[in-house]
């Protein structure tokens, strides 16, 4: 641990480059609420990655999936993808646009879903990551 009066650097997250198909693609869903309501979104996330991560990992052309929740009302769902035909895959997953939807909509009220935004990638190592999932709260800036 280190004190509030240390003068070490503080740790720092080390990621490692990682080589892409030329065909990859990023999808990203974002989602606003109410920042009063970042505890029990931050909860229905945890819950959802229960049955998400399952579901998700037995996609055809998943290379990574990542969630989290900022507390200041934002909710991101990104993953990359071998090509945008299985990234296409996830506006139709059911544990998605059935049963997660459904209950984030009796959460944070009605609300229109994001339109997911399916991006080739920059090339073919362009991303750095820290892991195969990931779920939590997103940095702040």
């Amino acid at each position: 641990m280190v004190s509030p009066n240390s003068t070490a650097a503080p740790a720092r997250r080390t990621t490692m480059p990682e080589s892409l198909p030329a065909t990859a693609v990023v999808r990203v869903a974002l989602l606003s609420f109410e920042p009063t309501l970042i505890t029990p979104v931050d909860a229905l996330n945890t819950k959802q990655a229960d049955y998400l991560i399952p579901a998700i990992e037995q996609l055809p052309g998943l290379i990574h999936w990542y969630t989290g929740v900022s507390p200041d009302g934002a909710m991101a769902a990104i993953s990359v993808w071998d090509s945008e035909d299985h990234a296409k895959q996830m506006d139709h997953l059911k544990e998605v646009v059935v049963t997660a939807r459904g209950e984030v909509s009796a959460l944070v009220g009605a609300y229109t879903p994001a339109q997911s935004s399916t991006t080739p990638s920059a090339g073919p190592s362009d991303l750095a990551h820290t892991s195969r999932r990931s779920r939590g709260r997103l940095p702040v800036s």
